[in-house]
């Protein structure tokens, strides 16, 4: 008898073509693991004579998605390149209810008579096969049980993260964030609490002092970057955390990431530098994240935002760094700054007292800098000095190293003595910021709302009446001001002359007191020995 080319032969059709899938979800404890699916549906397969042509794994992977190597499953037997599609279990092959797995059904019979699609789930005894009319039915139901498996398991997990949350536990989900490190409680509660980790602490109060002092957030990002600090999901950082060693197999450290202005926005305006834990918060990049946040979980004792764990940041240097942010969302990006020479906002004109800026020439194919006074600009009758940038920030360098340079370098701590009025302070505010917000939604109590405004009103008041006192420590660094000076990059060299000058006036050559065409005058609060003191 002549065979047609698509007709399979005897032998083909005695030995069926299998693709078997198995699923694990670290989510369910319960389940039959890898090796106890494989071995079944391997020994399933020897049974029924089956030339299983390719298997797929999924672990950890939850069955409420899309996976690539389900639907590669799917599609193998769609397009007739396995007879048989065969899983431990329906809720091992998928959760996402009959409305995605019916597609199986659908390939079961639209396949044709001469080579028919076979379905097996192994555990329900699902075969479409030997159960032609009913085994539909059954997937169906076992398909729609699974969903709704999901379903309370999703809320289960939902309910156990919240009662972590509300009793400031550490969920475990993903890394710890940047700053901290995961530790048992002291007292022997269950459970892991959040401790800050002193190196990354310190990066946090060192970034957040030079953003306020108003350095850029592109210039902090370069600044992190070149000193290999580790972004917070950085490979280096979670082989780091977890105690891994922090190179490849080919001895190739690990990547430790690189810091843009978005992701120095999002770490300075995390509210959990202030140990709180926050619902519902939006996951992603940086980018108008201030709008998007989640809700703190509040002390029910207080009402207030719980304080979970140890705060790195105090409130109010909290509550000026997301100010200072604010000002550019919206726009895309920050503020341009015009500072761009060592000298820039600090040098003035001798004869006028305008503002020099420095400018840029190109001459005879050359570029070259210079400050000039901005009096004539402005229509002003002064026609003041034009200086060469180099020549002027060499001169201040010159004058800066021979006087303040030799001191010894310290750093100037204040302590206020009502530490807690200033809390209280950044408390009311931070309250009445988002009474404010809430005003312009609808279906709120307004009444309420403005008679918590005034309120708090009277209490800001009363607390603004209270004048802390402040007290200074200096805190030796064991160097020189000129070897801060000469290991800091540009904007913590502006720094350390607007910390020593008040300003520096330029005059045209010839006409400055002495002679000299720079001088710098002394900030009141300039360096002093304070070990000679």
């Amino acid at each position: 008898m002549k065979i047609a080319p698509d007709q399979p032969t005897a032998s083909e059709r005695a030995k069926l073509r299998a693709v078997l899938y198995y699923r694990l979800s670290r989510d369910s404890e319960v389940s039959t693991s890898i090796r106890g699916q494989d071995a079944d549906l391997s020994a399933l397969a020897a049974r029924e004579g089956w030339d299983v042509i390719a298997t797929f794994t999924d672990e950890g992977l939850s069955g409420g998605k899309r996976r690539a190597n389900a639907d590669e499953a799917v599609r193998m037997l769609r397009e007739s390149e396995v007879d048989v599609l065969a899983a431990y279990a329906v809720d091992r092959f998928s959760r996402m209810g009959i409305g995605e797995d019916a597609e199986l059904v659908r390939i079961v019979r639209a396949a044709p008579a001469r080579r028919p699609a076979r379905v097996v789930f192994m555990r329900e005894g699902i075969d479409s096969a030997t159960d032609a009319k009913g085994w539909a039915i059954r997937f169906m139901i076992a398909s729609e049980m699974a969903l709704g498996e999901r379903d309370v398991m999703v809320q289960r997990r939902k309910a156990a993260l919240r009662r972590m949350q509300n009793e400031g536990r550490f969920t475990g989900r993903g890394a710890p964030p940047y700053g901290y490190r995961s530790a048992p409680f002291d007292d022997g509660r269950a459970g892991r609490r959040l401790v800050p980790d002193a190196t990354e602490a310190e990066v946090v109060r060192e970034g957040a002092a030079r953003l306020l002092a108003g350095e850029s957030s592109m210039s902090l990002a370069r600044a992190l970057t070149e000193r290999g600090v580790p972004l917070a999901r950085s490979a280096y950082r979670l082989a780091q955390i977890a105690g891994r060693p922090l190179v490849d197999d080919t001895g190739a450290e690990l990547a430790r990431g690189t810091w843009t202005n978005g992701r120095v926005s999002q770490l300075w305006t995390s509210h959990h530098l202030l140990g709180r834990i926050m619902r519902d918060q939006p996951r992603g990049e940086a980018g108008g994240h201030l709008d998007r946040e989640g809700s703190p979980v509040l002390d029910p004792r207080t009402g207030e935002p719980l304080e979970a764990f140890e705060p790195i940041l105090d409130l109010s240097t909290f509550l000026a760094l997301r100010e200072r942010f604010q000002r550019s969302v919206g726009r895309g990006k920050q503020q341009k700054r015009r500072a761009a020479r060592l000298l820039s906002g600090l040098l003035y004109c001798g004869l006028c007292g305008a503002k020099s800026y420095a400018l840029t020439v190109r001459q005879r194919g050359r570029e070259y800098a210079y400050y000039r006074c901005s009096g004539a600009s402005r229509g002003e009758s002064c026609f003041g000095p034009r200086i060469r940038a180099e020549h002027a920030e060499e001169l201040v360098e010159a004058e800066y190293l021979a006087t303040v340079g030799r001191l010894p370098a310290y750093e100037r701590v204040e302590h206020r003595g009502e530490e807690e009025q200033s809390e209280r302070l950044a408390r009311i505010a931070e309250r009445v910021g988002t009474l404010s917000r809430q005003l312009i939604e609808p279906g709120v109590d307004r009444l309420a709302i403005v008679a918590e405004l005034d309120r708090l009103d009277a209490e800001r008041d009363a607390a603004l009446a209270l004048a802390p006192t402040l007290v200074v420590e200096y805190v030796p660094l064991g160097v020189t001001w000129a070897e801060v000076y000469g290991s800091g990059n540009l904007s913590e060299r502006r720094r350390a002359l607007a910390r020593a000058y008040d300003h520096v006036l330029a005059y045209p050559e010839g006409r400055g007191p002495d002679g000299r065409r720079l001088v710098p005058v002394l900030n009141p609060d300039a360096p002093e020995d304070h070990d000679a003191a």
